[in-house]
């Protein structure tokens, strides 16, 4: 029994005295991680103590790098620059330098050191290392305000005599999209004088070496921008007119249609995005394009196109934004007496023996024989003297004799087309490219056709007169036009 308890112990004490390696492992961790701890708290609180008198790393004071300098030698670094100071301005397209001694810009070293190092956080060291910081000054700081604003305003107005002006956003018509769209606004390269007088004084008041700004801070910008609304508002305007589509006709006969591409060629927005109608325009489109199909007569009256009503329809049509149609409006002229009746008084001048008498006052014409006697005579029309269009006055001579002409005019609307392409049976011109022929589109000569609805500069005859005439004179053949 007693042996037995004897082997008992002896396991017991065995038991006892057994290693415990991992617990040996965790001390010596800990014991080092203290160690290692107790070292970094002792090197950050000596950082920490070295510098409540130094300058943390990557501090500058108005640009200068002052990083593990003490107070005084801060102090000594910022008065060595400030007698050499000079800062360069680069604003936009304009470079110039600003000199301490054109300024009279004095700074005091010690006051800047000192108010800089109260900014100096010794307790947060080590951030520092990671976050540089950038301390901007302006005690101790003195410069001549005036003298500084005239420098730099002296090299700003000297730029800007060549800069140019930016361009406000603006409406405009646009070919592609058959509409009113607006232009986004341009800047230009003029400086805004008071931004960049503002930059400057802002870093010399903090001893920088230079001035360097956005150009959207310094340009002087459009006063219109893309997104207004009154230009918004004015696009809408301009293409509600342009939507219009509005008939023109001659009772009940539709004659053309005015529409966008159309409307857009009398239409246009004022400097207060205003929308404007060129009446004169619509008068001369009504002229070009509505006279022929007005043009009728009667057994009394012959009708013509008034442009000027047919335009004012048009353009009260516009503005009040209506599609309703217009009515092509006319002028009815009392015709004037036939051939057969009592033809004009006239007078031969016996100097000139035979020769041919145009009367522009009457609108008649004679060929006088040798004796005075008329041989050939009718009614006429002349050039349209509403349209600048008057036969030349003077004595001239026929010089060609033609049959079967087409005469073409030119392309004084340039519309690229002549203004006019006319066939004629009998061609007789005496100036250039003036002359008499017959004209089968005309139902009546004489009168006052010639103001509202004469020709182009030529003397217009009915087709038998100008057989007759055509007949009976030679080349060479004087005529005297007169009125």
């Amino acid at each position: 029994m007693a042996k037995h308890e004897a082997k008992q112990g002896d396991a017991k004490a065995s038991i006892h005295i057994a290693p415990t390696p991992t617990k040996h492992k965790v001390a010596k961790g800990v014991a080092a991680g203290a160690v290692a701890l107790a070292a970094y708290g002792f090197a950050y609180a000596a950082g920490a103590s070295y510098f409540s008198t130094h300058f943390v790393p990557g501090t500058t004071v108005n640009g200068k790098n002052v990083s593990w300098l003490t107070e005084q030698e801060a102090a000594e670094l910022i008065n060595q620059d400030t007698e050499s100071y000079q800062n360069e301005v680069t604003v936009g397209g304009l470079t110039f330098s600003v000199q301490a001694s054109d300024i009279g810009f004095t700074n005091d070293g010690e006051a800047c050191a000192h108010e800089a190092m109260q900014q100096n956080d010794s307790a947060q060291w080590a951030l520092s290392l990671l976050s540089p910081r950038d301390v901007s000054i302006e005690t101790g700081i003195t410069f001549d305000e005036k003298a500084l604003d005239k420098a730099v305003g002296d090299a700003v107005d000297d730029y800007n005599k060549k800069a140019t002006d930016p361009e406000d956003a603006k409406v405009a018509y646009d070919d592609d999209s058959v509409s009113f769209v607006v232009v986004g606004a341009k800047s230009g390269t003029k400086l805004n004088k008071d931004a960049v007088l503002s930059a400057v004084r802002a870093s010399v008041a903090a001893q920088r070496d230079a001035t360097t700004v956005e150009d959207d801070k310094v340009l002087v910008q459009p006063s219109r921008k893309s997104d207004d609304a009154e230009l918004k508002e004015a696009v809408d305007s301009a293409n509600q007119v342009l939507d219009l589509s509005i008939p023109v006709v001659v009772g009940e006969d539709e004659q053309t249609r005015v529409s966008r591409d159309q409307i857009a060629q009398w239409v246009e927005l004022n400097d207060d995005l205003e929308v404007e109608v060129d009446e004169d325009a619509i008068v001369e489109w009504a002229q070009e394009n509505l006279a022929d199909g007005a043009r009728r007569s009667d057994d009394d009256y012959d009708y013509a196109l008034d442009a000027n009503a047919t335009a004012a329809a048009l353009l009260q049509n516009l503005e009040d934004g209506s599609s309703e149609a217009v009515e092509v409006e006319v002028t009815a002229t009392k015709k004037e007496p036939e051939k057969e009746q009592d033809s004009p008084s006239g007078s031969w001048n016996s100097s000139l023996g035979r020769y041919i008498d145009v009367d522009l006052a009457n609108q008649y014409a004679r060929l006088y024989d040798a004796s005075g006697n008329v041989i050939w005579e009718s009614y006429v029309v002349s050039g349209d003297t509403g349209e600048g269009h008057g036969t030349p006055t003077g004595t001239y001579h026929v010089y060609a004799k033609e049959t079967d002409r087409d005469l073409v005019g030119m392309d004084y609307n340039n519309d690229g087309l002549p203004d006019y392409n006319s066939h004629v049976n009998y061609w007789m011109p005496f100036s250039g490219g003036y002359g008499l022929h017959d004209a089968t589109w005309r139902d009546s000569f004489g009168g006052s056709i010639y103001s509202y609805s004469g020709s182009h500069g030529c003397v217009n005859l009915p087709y038998d007169a100008a057989a007759t005439l055509y007949s009976t004179i030679s080349v060479g053949e004087t005529v005297v036009v007169h009125w």
